[in-house]
């Protein structure tokens, strides 16, 4: 008992960041504990208010599916199928799983949930119970079942609640779920504390206790001793942590991509001879290296699907080429005929502005490096940073030069999605029927394989029209402390990956 009150004196001793503390109890106590820092509040089990990580901790999905694995992993679902049209999707709940509070978890619960979001605007189709472990849903066109891997509520707890309060539920702050963590307590603002559950139908997980912490800087907060963990650094704090041999960094990268837009109705990038030297022009190896990105980062010149990223199944990118791409700007008529560094042709030069998104984590260092390649070839790159909302806003109207942004991997993403900007009336001013074609069959193509083949021939049209540049993936950064294990180049996020870690005091 003394013991217990002792690590519950030290929790609350590193939330009021006491280093000293801290690093005792992780030398003296037998129950493990990971404080794990984290952005948001007390309602961080809101589904996607501040996001899905902490969520899974609590909350089981259907079904995971998390980077490395190339198919949806069986969790609150143990199976599925769909009809040949992908309209109507069954599961099969597992029979072991229960609520916190002991109830068992049913189909019932995933109707009411589903039903819940419809009335939230949130979802779409409906829900038929089959019996208490299974259901079907039905969606009005075909759609990827397994595409939202939202979470589910408790019924029993939740259904007499008036669905306009929904945000501000007091269920959000004393969650009663079915993952494998158990809500403890919370300080507002400050922290939560979270249990393994003895439960769960993994089995009980290894780290005894969570402590979510909210802080404002990831690097001072490690650094300084006060949390283990932290997911989704930035470039900066991954600089200064990478430094202190106690931390261990890991990364991953998903279908997010750093691109350059280029407008194709504006006179200079109206030749895909053009847009490809530019593309010769930049050293996208370099650029990782001065972003400090791990060496094995992917580079690729042509949308792709994620199966196919995570097998490396496409073409090698355009090598870094500035010689070529001089003499395919010579071949198009654009000289330095004066002198003066830049390229001309027929009285007008070869200069234009590029917009960045002020919000955009490494979009200045991105483009100001460009600028410099593009310099050495002869051409005048101006940045412009503007708000997000005002870019996304001039992508949408086609009212721009050239814009660094990212290229979201998704087929329907509403904005920056494939079919979005190389389909039908695209923002770039970009026309080609064939690729129209193949983005319009893969919109409608759930199986996995069918997909992959559709991407296949959309690969050669890409790097032949090469509509944009691609430059480096998004990564993904966390850091936790080397006594921390089961972390890796797959499993890169300490919160969603909690229930597979386990940890190794130093001796």
């Amino acid at each position: 008992m003394k013991n217990h009150k002792l690590s519950i004196f030290c929790i609350f001793a590193i939330i009021l960041t006491s280093t000293q503390c801290h690093r005792n109890y992780h030398a003296q106590s037998q129950d493990s504990t990971i404080i794990v820092g984290t952005y948001g509040d007390e309602k961080i089990f809101l589904h996607d208010y501040w996001g899905m990580e902490a969520a899974y901790l609590m909350f089981l999905p259907l079904v995971e599916s998390k980077y490395g694995y190339q198919e949806p992993q069986p969790a609150l679902a143990e199976r599925w199928e769909h009809s040949e049209d992908y309209t109507e999707w069954t599961f099969y709940l597992r029979k072991n799983v229960k609520w916190h509070d002991g109830v068992p978890v049913t189909a019932h619960d995933i109707k009411f949930t589903f039903d819940l979001r419809k009335k939230l605007n949130l979802s779409i189709g409906s829900v038929e119970i089959l019996d208490d472990y299974s259901f079907k849903i039905t969606f009005p066109g075909p759609k990827d079942g397994l595409a939202t891997y939202g979470v589910y509520y408790p019924r029993h707890l939740l259904e007499n609640l008036d669905t306009k309060e929904f945000f501000d539920w007091d269920f959000w702050t004393h969650p009663v779920g079915n993952g494998p963590y158990r809500y403890v307590r919370h300080l507002p603002k400050i922290m939560v504390e979270l249990e393994a559950n003895p439960d769960h139908y993994r089995g009980k997980p290894k780290i005894q206790r969570v402590v979510l912490k909210f802080v404002e800087n990831y690097q001072t907060e490690l650094l300084s001793g006060n949390i283990d963990a932290a997911g989704e650094l930035n470039i900066l704090d991954l600089l200064a942590i990478k430094k202190d041999p106690r931390f261990r960094i890991y990364y991953s990268w998903g279908d997010k991509t750093v691109a350059i837009y280029w407008n194709h109705d504006f006179f200079l990038f109206q030749s895909p001879d053009i847009r490809r030297a530019l593309t010769m022009a930049i050293d996208r190896h370099e650029l990782a290296e001065v972003l400090n990105y791990p060496a094995d980062i992917p580079l690729k010149d042509t949308i792709i699907t994620i199966r196919q990223l995570l097998r490396g199944d496409y073409p090698d990118p355009l090598p870094y080429d500035p010689d070529r791409a001089q003499e395919i700007l010579d071949a198009h008529g654009w000289y330095d005929t004066d002198g003066d560094g830049i390229r001309e042709r027929k009285g007008k030069e070869f200069r234009f502005t590029a917009h960045i998104s002020s919000s955009l984590e490494g979009a200045e260092e991105n483009s100001i490096y460009v600028q410099d390649q593009f310099r050495k070839v002869g051409i005048r790159m101006e940045i412009q940073a503007l708000d997000r909302n005002l870019l996304v806003k001039r992508i949408q109207t086609g009212d721009f030069e050239a814009i660094f942004f990212l290229i979201d991997g998704s087929l329907n993403q509403p904005n920056f999605g494939d079919a979005r900007l190389f389909g039908e009336k695209s923002p770039l001013g970009y026309n080609n029927p064939e690729m129209i074609r193949l983005l319009k069959a893969a919109q409608s193509e759930f199986d996995p394989d069918k997909l992959d083949r559709i991407y296949e021939e959309i690969m050669p049209i890409f790097m032949e029209d090469m509509p944009m540049t691609l430059l480096l993936p998004r990564i993904f950064f966390s850091a936790a402390h080397r006594k921390i294990k089961g972390l890796s180049n797959i499993r890169v996020d300490p919160i969603w990956n909690m229930e597979y870690l386990w940890i190794e005091e130093e001796q």
